[in-house]
Formats: C-alpha cells, structure tokens, sequence
C-alpha cells in the first residue's frame, strides 16, 4: 500500500509489543517504507493536515492490539498487512473505536472541504 504513511520500523516496533507475529513477519518481508510515508518526510505540512496525520497515527497505535483479535475473526480485511489502509482497518475502528474514528472522520471533512475550494482557486480543475 503505498499510500500508507508510517514508517516500517514504526510498525515493527508497534507488532513485536503487542504479539502480533504475522504483521511482524510480514514488515520484515516487505520492509521498504512506502511512498506516501517518503513523501512526507520532504513536506511541510499546514497545520490542520499535521493534527489529521497525527490523529491517524494515534488510531494505529491505539487500535494495534485489537487488530490482532480482529483479524483472527475477520480474514478478509488482511489487517497483518503492516501497511493496511483505511478501507481495511474502517470496520475494526468503527465497531471498536468509534468515538475516535468519528472525531478523525469530521476532522477529516474540514479538512477536505478547506482543500476543496482550492482546487479551483489554484488552478488544478477549471
């Protein structure tokens, strides 16, 4: 997944202190840090977009030790993959984090909606 934006150590690091040894052998097989998490260390950041990508980590961690329960009873959504995204890791954070996830998702839409308007103002679609 290469829209995944934390690092393979950090993931190594978050599997091996809850257990969890599929997602651990799997950051050690596929152990390159992914595009977007690349990118991001060459970008600044505005400040909305920072607390977003700050929350989103936190939903991780937070939600690493549930993952390994969740994907005993939930095959399909692969959440071993140490670079799952959201579309698999939603379900789990919806039925297990709710409150968090809800506040990320409206923090999210602000977000969106401030960048939204600039896609016309700068240019990108006319």
């Amino acid at each position: 997944n290469n829209f995944f934006f934390m690092s393979n150590k950090e993931i190594l690091e978050l599997a091996d202190n809850n257990n969890f040894n599929l997602m651990y052998q799997d950051a050690k097989i596929n152990n390159e840090d992914r595009y977007v998490y690349n990118t991001l260390q060459e970008t600044t950041l505005s400040d909305d977009a920072q607390e977003i990508l700050n929350m989103a980590k936190e939903l991780i961690k937070k939600s690493i030790s549930m993952r390994v329960l969740y994907h005993e009873d939930n095959p399909k959504y692969h959440l071993n993959s140490w670079d799952s995204g959201w579309a698999q890791l939603k379900p789990m954070l919806k039925e297990y984090f709710k409150e968090d996830y809800d506040n990320f998702v409206k923090k999210y839409k602000k977000f969106e909606d401030r960048m939204r308007k600039g896609v016309y103002k700068f240019g990108f679609l006319k």
